[in-house]
């Protein structure tokens, strides 16, 4: 079984599910991370993202591919983010190798207090 990038997909579900499940949680800290190429049909994104925030619930997004909605995913981390400014993060594969960037990389994006190796 292969898995083929080919643009899509629909965020909705994933944001609801998560947003349910975090907000059941105890903890100090809850976030959830939007991982998609941004290219997705509804609405309803930075609502959703607006209640999770109110819920004490941070939301970050992450652009995959070449052509990303960055648009629409900075207006769902801006709905869900504390912060007044938002940078938002997108991710493509190497055009030589066709592979993704480094785990590593990925995770000093996300977290820039973390040094990269």
């Amino acid at each position: 079984s292969t898995l083929n990038a080919g643009g899509g997909t629909n965020i909705h579900p994933g944001m609801s599910a998560a947003y349910e499940t975090l907000r059941g949680v105890k903890a100090r800290v809850k976030h959830m991370i939007v991982l998609s190429d941004g290219r997705t049909g509804g609405g309803g994104y930075q609502q959703l993202a607006a209640q999770a925030r109110a819920d004490d619930i941070t939301v970050s997004t992450v652009g995959v591919g070449h052509g990303a909605d960055n648009q629409l995913l900075s207006s769902i981390a801006e709905a869900g983010s504390p912060r007044k400014s938002v940078d938002v993060l997108s991710i493509s594969s190497s055009r030589k190798t066709g592979l993704p960037l480094p785990a590593f990389f990925m995770l000093w994006m996300i977290l820039p207090g973390i040094a990269p190796i």
